[in-house]
């Protein structure tokens, strides 16, 4: 690994912009994600004596986005000596190409957003900083999560902080049930088939529903089995048994659920999105994009699968 701090005329600057762009990350909304610094000198300190730092980020939906950089630009207002650059890079899950090329040719951000997923192949590039000490002496330490650490450490030292962490919640339109005449929400997956079905409208006629009840991800990226995994987990399902650091034990073949769906195997909450696309009550997103609300605010689904980080958006309906 690289030391953080190496000899510089910035190097007092350098120890103060961490904890000051601690407080950029703090706070933002956005699954869980992680925060980190990578290790690149090249554009810290210029003859301005600012340091020049670029962040690469792939916070959505774009509201969020805008609300990040709101954050970034107020940061960078109250620090003359300090200039954060936020660019989108892409969601989470498809960072890893872009981060390979830029250290390989050594051209990596100063900080980087990402799922803590990767943390490991990142410390065995030599790409990120062990945060450690830096986080030790950092006043944002107090306000992390302590059941949050786990993710945060690889091989016993810190990778990264909390960028962002959230639930999944199935968020629906008020007036689109009164207008259906439905007055209880569905208590159970079949209780919520009937309901979607109901909230799917073709008021034209023309064979092609103007309105569906639900809105589903599509893809196979970080997202779709992000918002599916409550499901298998609300029927009793697992991703792995005993050692949880182990992705070989993941086998959902044997995996029993007792989700009230169509089966009573692990794979029920696949069944269940199954079933909701069978019935016509469902639509799917764009691929990868299952993150997009706009279908839910222009009334053209009653029923979506978002996390909470999308509530600026949800909030204006």
């Amino acid at each position: 690994m690289h030391d953080f701090f190496p000899s510089s005329p910035c190097q007092a600057k350098k120890k103060e912009s961490v904890t000051l762009l601690s407080e950029v990350a703090a706070g933002i909304i956005g699954g869980h994600t992680s925060f980190s610094w990578m290790t690149k000198y090249s554009t810290w300190c210029k003859e301005d004596k600012v340091i020049h730092l670029t962040m690469w980020q792939g916070v959505n939906p774009p509201p969020n986005r805008d609300v990040l950089q709101k954050l970034v630009d107020k940061f960078n207002q109250s620090h003359s000596d300090i200039q954060v650059e936020s660019l989108s890079v892409g969601q989470q899950d498809q960072q890893m190409p872009k981060i390979l090329a830029a250290v390989v040719g050594n051209a990596p951000p100063d900080l980087l957003w990402y799922n803590p997923t990767i943390a490991g192949q990142l410390v065995e590039l030599g790409a990120i900083l062990a945060l450690d000490e830096m986080l030790g002496k950092s006043p944002i330490k107090a306000e992390i999560d302590p059941t949050l650490y786990a993710s945060m450490k690889y091989n016993g030292k810190i990778s990264s902080v909390p960028f962002a962490t959230n639930n999944v919640g199935i968020f629906y339109r008020p007036s689109l049930f009164k207008v259906a005449g439905i007055t209880e929400l569905p208590r159970t997956c079949q209780e919520f088939r009937q309901v979607a079905r109901k909230l799917t409208r073709d008021p034209n006629g023309d064979g092609r529903p103007d309105q569906y009840g639900m809105f589903l991800p599509l893809g196979k990226g970080e997202f779709t089995v992000f918002t599916w995994l409550p499901f298998m987990w609300s029927g009793g399902g697992e991703l792995v048994s005993g050692d949880s650091q182990n992705a070989a034990a993941v086998d959902l073949q044997d995996n029993q659920g007792a989700m009230p769906a169509a089966t009573p195997e692990g794979n029920a909450a696949l069944q269940f999105w199954r079933d909701l696309i069978t019935d016509g009550s469902a639509i799917l997103s764009g691929p990868e994009r299952g993150y997009e609300t706009d279908d839910l605010l222009a009334d053209k689904v009653a029923i979506a699968i978002h996390f909470s980080g999308e509530a600026i958006a949800i909030s204006k309906i």
